[in-house]
């Protein structure tokens, strides 16, 4: 896997491809399939991340253990009425504390 550039945006952001390089014939020498994704981030995150990671290794790097963390700390399992039934008690009391407001004709 490597990253294979920048290009800018029509929003102004930069756009980030990330994956295979598809101007050589290596292939990962792990056994998963890679896929290639393209985003978009602001220019000031977008210096930052060349900052932090000057090498195109470095950056799928950088962008796959931002991944990994950021699932291992968001359960995917939850759905929204998992996260909703968790917080019914609260959202509860603020629903009764809008309609105490409410003025009835």
């Amino acid at each position: 896997m490597q990253f294979s550039g920048e290009k800018g945006s029509e929003k102004g952001g930069k756009l980030f491809g990330i994956g295979r390089c598809y101007f050589c014939d290596e292939k990962p020498d792990w056994g998963m399939t890679m896929t290639s994704v393209q985003i978009e981030i602001p220019d000031e995150i977008a210096g930052e991340f060349y900052r932090r990671a000057p090498h195109p290794e470095r950056r799928v790097e950088l962008v796959e253990r931002i991944f990994r963390e950021y699932f291992a700390a968001h359960n995917a399992a939850e759905s929204e009425l998992d996260i909703l039934n968790q917080n019914a008690e609260e959202l509860n009391r603020e629903a009764e504390d809008v309609l105490g407001y409410q003025v009835l004709p």
